[in-house]
């Protein structure tokens, strides 16, 4: 992913001082409110949390590839990512979860790659099991 996107924009870190962009303050915004420090952040985007602080304090601008890691492990993508620092609001789909569909999707979030592997696993083997309840049930009238 990253990699396109480094073909497609090079020049990143000067595009976004031209912008005028506030990527740092929105990665700290989108951070706390997961509610992770710099080093879990650190972690899962795969760098340290010095340089977090120093992306969150606009004195380091991320790579190409730190952008697309960072957009990732937010759940964007990395024009969403840029357009939240520009106070850009982009058109997307509305989802109609209620609060529970909410709240799951909330935790899955929040779980580390290995988490949700064991999540999805799961939930499929919750699908199978119905489904097999479901298929023997007898028909309703």
């Amino acid at each position: 992913m990253s990699s396109n996107f480094c073909q497609i924009f090079p020049h990143w870190n000067v595009l976004a001082t031209l912008c005028g962009m506030k990527l740092g303050k929105v990665i700290q915004q989108l951070r706390e409110k997961q509610g992770w420090g710099q080093d879990e952040l650190a972690f899962r985007a795969g760098t340290t949390a010095s340089n977090i602080s120093r992306i969150e304090h606009d004195r380091h601008e991320p790579r190409a590839e730190l952008m697309g890691s960072i957009a990732f492990v937010f759940g964007l993508k990395v024009f969403e990512l840029a357009a939240l620092a520009e106070g850009v609001q982009l058109a997307g789909p509305t989802n109609n979860y209620d609060a529970d569909e909410e709240a799951l999707l909330a935790c899955y979030r929040k779980m580390h790659r290995e988490e949700r592997a064991l999540f999805q696993a799961l939930a499929e083997s919750l699908c199978r099991v119905r489904r097999i309840k479901t298929d023997s049930a007898p028909p309703k009238t």
